[in-house]
């Protein structure tokens, strides 16, 4: 199994995951997928996915999940006035 893996979404480059101990890490080739560097993936597959769900605008940062989770928990709600 390689050490390393580079990552192309539509034949474009999006980084490259690197092995650690703890998994693989992502470091980003272009700055449209700047959110998924550093972050620490189980296997260059599920990197591979996440940068395609970024490049799709399907993908959402952990917290902003959980701030919508707890805003709808709350009926906290964003109302400009």
């Amino acid at each position: 199994m390689s050490d390393t893996y580079i990552i192309e979404v539509s034949s474009q480059p999006a980084g490259i995951v690197v092995r650690d101990p703890d998994g693989y890490r992502f470091f980003a080739a272009t700055h449209r997928f700047n959110r998924l560097e550093g972050q620490l993936f189980r296997n260059a597959r599920e990197a591979e996915r996440a940068a395609i769900r970024l490049a799709s605008g399907e993908f959402k940062l952990v917290a902003q999940c959980a701030f919508s989770s707890w805003r709808a928990a709350t009926g906290a709600a964003s109302e400009r006035t």
